[in-house]
């Protein structure tokens, strides 16, 4: 099967057609083929030479996907050209009739259709591989809308974090948006290994998530709180203040769902995590979406 995927070089976007990407080839064939959209001129002049007559340098699509709104009008321009499937995830920018399949995160607002997939969050590479023991990763966010970044209160969560299980080897990776400040205190302190976004890639927060057995997140980021628990560690939230102009905060909804569901523990609540439970059901949303992208594309 011939997918072509979107790319708009956002690692965040790509990171979630790649978890979708992973969960199919393990149900079907699959052929992938990268276009790159970020510089759309590039785009567009392939398209109009093909319109004259030049044969495209890709195979004919079976299925056309992509993450964020510059592959949008991509996607639907190539599937009214080259035919085949699309399939786009978030809630896209143009209106979810030009596609045959939207898939959207629950946190997200959205008005219910026949071609809409609703995913217990947001997709991922990450999956769950057997465990280090003590082992853990402290994973930081930065300046958002929804919340206060409080270098003060942040710190002393890490603190508490860390003095209450001694015996844990500790990781903390930040983020671009974590406020140089942050990074700056963190460089001071030598009772965990500090991670600076710019000496680290994906590959390496992918595998080491995988392995980890237990990971903090602050509130702040949705994609990094379904990376930790797509990787099947025992997880925290650590909890930041809500910024007050924020009026609809979504991540909050989640965090609040996630926790009645006993799937995370709070900061506020306790700074001890308990040991990954083997016999729970496992949170890999990544294949269940896959499963019924398959049905209902009808593809076998």
């Amino acid at each position: 099967m011939i997918i072509w995927r979107f790319i708009d070089r956002k690692i965040g976007h790509e990171k979630q057609s790649l978890g979708l990407l992973n969960a199919l080839s393990k149900l079907i064939d699959i052929e992938i083929h990268s276009i790159d959209v970020s510089k759309p001129p590039s785009f567009w002049k392939q398209i109009g030479n093909h319109l004259m007559g030049e044969k495209f340098h890709l195979p004919n699509p079976d299925i056309l996907l992509g993450a964020g709104h510059a592959t949008h009008l991509p996607i639907a321009a190539s599937r009214a050209i080259f035919g085949g499937k699309s399939i786009v995830l978030m809630k896209p920018s143009l209106p979810i009739a030009l596609f045959d399949l939207v898939i959207v995160p629950q946190h997200d607002r959205y008005v219910p259709a026949i071609n809409l997939i609703i995913s217990s969050g947001v997709l991922g590479p990450i999956h769950a591989k057997p465990k280090e023991s003590n082992t853990g990763m402290i994973l930081l966010g930065g300046i958002s809308r929804h919340f206060e970044w409080k270098n003060k209160l942040v710190l002393e969560h890490i603190d508490r974090i860390i003095g209450s299980s001694p015996s844990i080897s500790w990781t903390i990776c930040d983020s671009r948006r974590t406020p140089h400040s942050t990074q700056e205190a963190l460089t001071k302190e030598r009772n965990y290994d500090y991670k600076h976004w710019e000496q680290t890639n994906s590959e390496f927060l992918n595998e080491a998530l995988a392995k980890t057995e237990f990971v903090w997140v602050t509130s702040d980021s949705a994609s990094m709180l379904y990376e930790a628990l797509s990787s099947g560690a025992s997880v925290g939230v650590i909890l930041l203040e809500k910024n007050k102009r924020s009026n609809k905060n979504k991540i909050l909804k989640t965090i609040d769902m996630l926790k009645n569901e006993q799937r995370i523990t709070l900061s506020t609540d306790s700074c001890l995590l308990n040991p990954p439970n083997d016999n729970a059901a496992p949170f890999n949303e990544n294949q269940r979406i896959a499963q019924i992208v398959t049905a209902k594309l009808n593809i076998k």
